[in-house]
């Protein structure tokens, strides 16, 4: 899987509801020119979207919140704890039931993240956190539980900007497609383009107190570096054999899945 490839997956993962909703697909394949199969790439990494946390992680969001060093190590210990329990989620085969089953809990895993996270924070640093995420990415960030919680969205509210995140979906599924073969700044444009689309539509679901609210909550003095921001990574699918080739020589093998917290690739395509 290539850079671009992996920074569209983390835009598309952004604007669906829940990371648990994306399945990991196990790909054969190629067989090289030898007598050995290809590995089959890995299931595409996983990613909680732009929210706290994923925000939490990151060195420059912990230094607009001056957290302090142990408030570091909390966050740190509770993100590979939750990592390390959605990668034995991901892992489960099964039925469509099962399927489900495994996205409930990953839903539920996601909400109890969360509030062990927010219980790390003083009220100063939740409310400039939420700041943060709404002013980086907010059809995203309208999702977490402190921008709910801050801002009052009503059950109603919530099931609106949920269908507008599942068209975004689709709509971001569909332009993948057709920018597959597209220069970098063309991704930026579109992408850009995508992020003023959602905002206008999620806008329209939201009372003018809570704009107002919004309006107030972004006047920080903070632009975040996209270029370091990647979602904690899913665990990579497992290789199928490939077809083997003439003359007995080993054959190609084909990329891993993204499994690396500290990929260090450039993603200034991500939402």
């Amino acid at each position: 899987m290539n850079v671009w490839k992996n920074q569209w997956l983390a835009c598309l993962a952004a604007v669906c509801l829940v990371a648990a909703m994306t399945q990991i697909s196990v790909a054969q394949g190629p067989g090289g020119p030898g007598g050995r199969g290809g590995r089959g790439p890995g299931g595409p990494g996983g990613g909680f979207g732009m929210n706290a946390g994923m925000l939490l992680g990151n060195e420059q969001v912990q230094g607009a919140l001056d957290l302090t060093e142990d408030q570091k190590e909390e966050i740190k210990t509770i993100q590979q704890e939750t990592r390390s329990a959605m990668g034995e989620l991901f892992q489960r085969g099964g039925d469509d039931e099962d399927r489900e089953a495994r996205r409930e809990k990953m839903t539920k895993m996601m909400s109890e993240t969360a509030e062990k996270l927010a219980g790390i924070l003083t009220d100063a640093q939740k409310t400039k956190l939420v700041g943060i995420m709404l002013k980086t990415d907010l059809a995203g960030a309208l999702n977490d539980s402190l921008v709910k919680a801050e801002l009052g969205i009503s059950d109603e509210q919530l099931e609106k900007i949920a269908t507008a995140r599942q068209e975004a979906g689709a709509e971001m599924r569909e332009l993948f497609a057709e920018l597959r073969d597209a220069s970098q700044e063309e991704r930026r444009e579109k992408m850009a383009e995508f992020r003023t689309a959602m905002e206008e539509k999620v806008n329209g679901v939201l009372t003018a107190e809570q704009k107002a609210k919004i309006e107030k909550l972004i006047a920080i003095d903070f632009e975040l570096d996209r270029s370091q921001m990647r979602g904690p990574g899913g665990p990579g699918g497992p290789g199928g054999r490939g077809q083997g080739g003439p003359q007995g020589q080993r054959g190609q093998r084909g990329q891993r899945g993204n499994n690396n917290d500290n990929n260090t690739e450039s993603d200034d395509d991500a939402i």
